[in-house]
């Protein structure tokens, strides 16, 4: 049997690999960028993907990073007035907890975790060109420079995919009208501990901590500003209208911040003889959740099921059938995902109205309310 080929060596690749490594399937990872060469983001694993990273083996290695933990999570206004406070603990159980990671060292963990079962072959370098196969069927991957016989194709290399839109058509895409800016600073007393999202008349916040000391601030502004983010007061300018208990609060950065244009984009096809798309290249979420991650560590469990109720497939009959049922349950799990976090990003856009603001009162009042709510954040599907 060929091995399986993931096109992108990302988060949803590598957890792919170790999902099916966790099966016995060998697998080889195309990646085109060097590690360093991921942003440097800040990341949330969420608790509902915790135990499937323990199962593969990836806890041990997510530790190695010394990970930062919290379970309080609050929505303040831009004067600073707490609209909702929630301890996740206390409200769901013990095991509910954020969990932040810089970006690169997930990215790490994963690859140490994924070398360590013997079965996944990473290559980095290597830019994918071509999709081949004969009957309607992918049956290689070719390289600049090699041509790998697969058993299956799954392409996880993320937003924008040119293989998506190649190979599965282009997706439907919605623009939003504005941009997120990321930076990471050293940690502000006092906002340490707990993520926050902040509702202001000039557009949403969130503060969310980091290991070492460090703390991710994102700012979502009107893509018509973005030739005003390289000014060297923005960060400080914005931030003290966005959210005055921090006005003046001096702010060390630790690396250069980065900026993003926000959409959504999804594909009617996941699956195709031979081939499946997963995470980013599949749909993209507005980020407003921070569900993307977690939405494609999903992914790649649920792809290893589908397999694994197909009896572990050598046939290439019985692998098109187990994917195609992979697509179907996926597209079928994300909608509600989809359509709240477009929701939410679309309001995101607007400033918050004194009736908003009394409705995110009353929901951290409501404790069912308040406890769906955590839930649909910390257990995506």
């Amino acid at each position: 049997m060929n091995p399986i080929v993931i096109v992108g060596g990302g988060i949803g690749g590598l957890a792919s690999a170790l999902a099916l490594a966790h099966l016995g399937y060998q697998s080889i990872v195309l990646e085109s960028r060097p590690p360093s060469a991921h942003i440097d983001r800040g990341d949330v694993l969420h608790a509902g993907v915790l135990p499937l990273l323990s199962r593969w083996g990836a806890d041990r290695d997510i530790a190695a990073h010394n990970p930062f933990q919290f379970h309080r999570f609050r929505i303040a206004s831009g004067n600073g007035r707490i609209l909702l406070d929630a301890d996740t603990r206390e409200i769901l159980g013990d095991n509910h907890c954020f969990t932040s990671l810089r970006h690169p060292n997930i990215t790490a963990a994963l690859r140490s975790a994924a070398h360590r079962t013997g079965l996944v072959d990473v290559v980095n370098g290597v830019r994918c060109v071509e999709l081949l196969g004969s009957g309607g069927r992918i049956s290689e991957v070719h390289t600049a420079t090699a041509t790998y016989p697969s058993s299956l194709a799954i392409i996880a290399s993320g937003a924008r995919s040119r293989f998506a839109r190649r190979y599965f058509g282009a997706p439907n895409v919605y623009r939003y009208a504005t941009a997120f800016y990321n930076a990471c600073v050293r940690t502000v007393d006092g906002y340490g501990d707990c993520g926050f999202y902040i509702l202001s008349d000039d557009g949403a916040m969130v503060l969310v901590p980091l290991p070492e000391g460090l703390q991710r601030i994102g700012i979502q502004v009107r893509s018509s500003q973005l030739n005003q983010v390289a000014a060297p007061d923005f960060l400080r300018e914005t931030i003290a209208a966005r959210f005055r208990p921090l006005a003046g609060v001096p702010l060390e950065l630790v690396e250069r911040p980065h900026t993003y244009r926000l959409y959504r984009a999804v594909n009617d096809w996941w699956s195709r003889p031979g081939a499946i798309l997963l995470g980013d290249a599949a749909r993209q979420v507005h980020p407003v959740g921070g569900q993307g991650m977690n939405l494609a560590i999903r992914d790649a469990d649920v792809l290893a099921g589908c397999l694994n109720a197909a009896g572990c497939p050598r046939a290439a009959t019985r692998i098109d059938h187990a994917i195609a049922s992979y697509g179907a349950q996926r597209q079928r799990s994300v909608r509600p995902t989809l359509r709240r976090t477009h929701l939410l990003g679309v309001a995101a856009e607007r400033a918050p109205t004194a009736a908003s603001m009394a409705a995110v009162q009353l929901a951290g009042r409501i404790m069912p309310v308040k406890r769906n709510l955590l839930r649909a954040m910390m257990d995506v599907r």
